[in-house]
């Protein structure tokens, strides 16, 4: 399975106080593992992939200290669910 999606995350500036939130669009990718396999062997785990695609500022303007890098941090530590 495969598909696109969004959500709001928050991100905090590292050196201020300071936190914005921001809408990340991201393409995501699954496939199920299986405990077993047909002929008894041990299977394999879920394979599970999301990649940002674009990311805006929600309902403000872009703060100087928010990147790329920091956008991705906070969406890494995400759970995201599977939606299409």
């Amino acid at each position: 399975m495969k598909g696109s999606s969004s959500r709001n995350i928050w991100v905090t500036s590292p050196e201020l106080d300071d936190e914005v939130e921001v809408t990340v669009y991201y393409d995501w990718y699954f496939e199920p593992g299986r405990m077993y396999l047909s002929n008894g062997d041990p299977g394999y785990p879920d394979e599970f992939e999301a990649e940002i695609t674009e990311w805006e500022v929600t309902d403000e303007e872009q703060p100087q200290w928010l990147t790329d890098e920091l956008v991705q941090e906070a969406f890494d530590k995400e759970e995201i669910e599977i939606t299409d």
